[in-house]
């Protein structure tokens, strides 16, 4: 049977500052209320087993007290006792019954209750249209190894879901993407097939001082030299590739960015 319940002024009035440009239209009947009530007689009907079943173990003491005083009566009282027993254990049964029931339909009503709770609120998000929110990371990796590429795009991915993930074979690509995508951080080689890394690097970063876009080397050479040349030209970091994990590549690119601070609207011209 559907239950039809009319919401009052006040919560239509609290349903629409609520559910945010009126959504509260979608929806007439305050469910809750209807769930209270049903809530409230399952309580009563608890209450009544409870003194049925204390009822009739007191009366069960009684007799078992009379009988073991007056034996000789056990045979006058003990047909009409059971007929009243017998009596009491079906009306037991049928509260338990009464029971059963209103618990089944409260958890009918409260699985009513979330699925129009769900329509109310995913109408009123589709009125509101999409959430906006922060655009997600975009790393670029520049390296000529196809291998090392999927290895390190794989732990990013792994250790950041949201990570947007780009690959380039050839530092002309990388650069090509940088100037048509918006590229938070680029993580590159410095030995590449068709030009010097550091030519990259210097079109990356023209102003080493003060950087725009974050580069993070990501090396198999471990030279001196080359790592201090490579962070006085704008890296921001230089790792070896032998010596550095997924989670320290991808805390090194959080810390690259969040130093330089890139708008993201920055494309190479």
């Amino acid at each position: 049977m559907p239950v039809v319940v009319t919401a009052t002024g006040d919560e239509r009035e609290f349903a629409r500052r609520t559910l945010l440009r009126g959504a509260f239209d979608l929806i007439t009947l305050p469910v809750d209320r209807e769930q209270t009530v049903r809530t409230v007689r399952l309580a009563l009907w608890h209450s009544t087993l409870r003194t049925l079943i204390a009822r009739k173990d007191l009366a069960l003491a009684t007799y078992q007290d009379h009988m073991d005083k007056y034996p000789r009566e056990r045979e006058q009282f003990e047909e009409s006792f059971t007929k009243a027993l017998a009596l009491v254990e079906e009306t037991i049964a049928s509260v338990k019954g009464t029971i059963l029931q209103l618990d089944e339909s409260l958890v009918c009503f409260s699985d009513f209750a979330t699925q129009v709770e769900h329509h109310v609120r995913q109408r009123a998000l589709n009125r509101l249209g999409p959430v906006s929110g922060p655009a997600p990371t975009t790393v670029l990796l520049i390296d000529s190894q196809k291998e090392d590429r999927e290895y390190w795009a794989q732990c990013l991915k792994t250790r950041s879901p949201g990570c947007i993930v780009l690959e380039a074979e050839t530092g002309k690509a990388g650069l090509d993407l940088c100037r048509s995508q918006r590229v938070d951080c680029v993580v590159m080689e410095l030995n590449l097939s068709d030009m010097s890394g550091f030519e990259v690097l210097w079109n990356l970063v023209p102003q080493a001082q003060h950087p725009r876009r974050p580069v993070v080397v990501l090396a198999k050479t471990v030279f001196a030299p080359m790592r201090q040349l490579a962070l006085n030209n704008g890296a921001r970091a230089y790792l070896v590739k032998g010596r550095t994990s997924g989670e320290e590549l991808d805390r090194t690119i959080r810390t690259a960015i969040a130093m330089v601070k890139p708008t993201g609207t920055d494309l190479l011209t």
